[in-house]
């Protein structure tokens, strides 16, 4: 971050953040998170990955920077966070196109004692054309709840994955018709290293995308 990017931060934070009125705080903090360069590139370039603007999913939604990016740039936001305390910058935005859901998802449904765990195939979303899922290592069970709906509507999908899981996450897109891609290969802009986006063949010419080789 630039000297001007950390003063101009620094002063927003200090100056104006204590008088931003609570519906307002989630658009100031993702504002002052660009400003300071402190988004992962994906988040700063998401509107170069993604391909439609029905409905967006975002499993492990936290403070909401990915979900308020995306309400920008779909109808419909599906959040998803298991953690009620960490999403309350979400609750107070109170947007019309952001449905905030606390549930644990995951390859099953079942009641614990901590509360329903749900598979994200459950909720019959509709016209989904972009999931993010970001569950601190429960990616493939997630996905694995997600199968039907990825199948019938053929989102592009972000998924942060550790280094082990991103074969298996690779070889069940592949399956599906899925490329596994990263944000070079939309911008010539390097993303996080943990970060994987997979789109299906038919989506591919629509980013300028080669289709892999047979």
């Amino acid at each position: 971050m630039n000297l001007f990017r950390s003063l101009a931060s620094a002063a927003a934070r200090r100056l104006v953040g204590p008088f931003v009125p609570a519906p307002r705080k989630l658009p100031f903090t993702h504002w002052v998170h660009r400003l300071e360069g402190t988004c992962e590139p994906e988040l700063e370039h998401i509107e170069e990955i993604v391909a439609s603007t029905g409905t967006a999913v975002d499993v492990g939604a936290g403070s909401g920077l990915y979900t308020y990016a995306l309400s920008q740039l779909f109808e419909h936001v599906c959040a998803l966070d298991c953690d009620e305390k960490v999403t309350g910058l979400i609750l107070e935005y109170d947007s019309r196109k952001i449905q905030l859901i606390h549930r644990f998802l995951s390859d099953e449904t079942r009641a614990e004692r901590g509360g329903n765990i749900r598979r994200l195939d459950d909720f019959e979303l509709a016209e989904v054309g972009f999931i993010r899922i970001d569950v601190a290592g429960s990616e493939m069970k997630v996905l694995a709840g997600a199968a039907s709906t990825i199948e019938k509507w053929r989102p592009v999908v972000l998924i942060e994955l550790a280094r082990a899981d991103v074969e298996k996450a690779s070889e069940w897109f592949r399956h599906l018709d899925y490329k596994h891609c990263y944000l070079e290969d939309f911008n010539d802009v390097h993303g996080s290293a943990s970060n994987h986006i997979y789109v299906p063949f038919e989506r591919l010419a629509y980013f300028g995308i080669a289709r892999p080789e047979e």
